[in-house]
């Protein structure tokens, strides 16, 4: 793992938190879910309290020369295996040193690289917040999040709060012809795994006026989260599009389990042309 600072902002992944919150007051499913896709979006501070110093460079990154001894805050998950904690802000992590905040340190890392280090034989389970309220992955489940394709861009711009800056930044994210993932009625799927020639059906979803739209989403939770039992298939984003205006579709949209955008057909081909002309030959 490598440690960056470049970015000096405070970590506050208040949306990550709230997801957490939520998991603790109704811990169901669909709010675990909520917990796991969440992980795959913003920062989080690992407590590295007790580690030797970094070497800081004067352009805010940093790191451990040879030897160095670097260690990370955990505990012990509900079935003994050893768990790694994550914070969601610095608030958190000097809940856990109320006595001695003078000598706490924390690394900064994407969440996703969170779920990475729990995902390895070295961790069972990753605690969000263990301070509480708090959540468990278990590591079985970060390395389904990390399975498979993501597409972070498309993901990171529906997070955005303004809607013009947010359909504006998808769009461009789109044009970058990255992956999608459709969702798959598993039951649809031969129990061999290998395809029979039967087509296997696709979920879609019809639009307020009634008419039928395609699904796709960015990573595998954010199939789960609309159901669990669904399998899913990755493409690029183009041939997507391209079913997603062909009958009877009229149009796409994207992670129905929030935060979602509906596109229209007009808009989808507008998308079609710019990864077009930026296709050589």
């Amino acid at each position: 793992m490598t440690p960056s600072i470049s970015d000096s902002a405070p970590v506050d992944n208040a949306s990550l938190r709230a997801a957490v919150e939520a998991f603790a007051t109704t811990p169901e499913q669909s709010t675990y879910l909520d917990v796991v896709r969440g992980c795959l979006q913003g920062r989080l501070l690992l407590d590295s309290t007790g580690s030797d110093r970094p070497t800081v460079e004067a352009d805010g990154s940093y790191s451990f020369p040879a030897g160095a001894t670097l260690q990370f805050a955990g505990g012990t998950g509900p079935d003994g295996r050893p768990a790694l904690f994550a914070f969601t802000s610095q608030q958190q992590i000097n809940r856990m040193h109320p006595d001695d905040l003078s000598d706490v340190q924390a690394l900064v890392q994407p969440a996703a690289g969170a779920l990475q280090l729990a995902s390895t034989e070295r961790y069972g389970w990753l605690y969000i917040d263990p301070a509480g309220p708090t959540c468990a992955i278990s590591n079985r489940d970060a390395a389904f999040a990390l399975r498979g394709d993501r597409n972070d861009a498309v993901k990171q711009a529906l997070e955005i709060a303004d809607p013009a800056a947010s359909k504006a930044a998808v769009l461009d994210a789109l044009a970058e012809n990255g992956p999608l993932l459709l969702a798959v009625d598993t039951d649809s799927v031969p129990a061999s795994g290998v395809s029979d020639g039967t087509p296997v059906r696709i979920r879609d979803s019809v639009d307020p006026d009634g008419n039928p739209v395609l699904l796709a989403f960015t990573s595998g939770p954010e199939v789960s989260a609309r159901n669990v039992a669904d399998s899913f298939a990755t493409r690029p984003a183009a041939e997507i599009i391209h079913d997603a205006i062909q009958a009877p579709y009229g149009g796409l949209v994207i992670n129905p389990g929030g935060p979602w955008m509906a596109l229209s057909a007009e808009e989808l081909r507008v998308v079609l042309h710019r990864i077009a002309g930026a296709t050589p030959g």
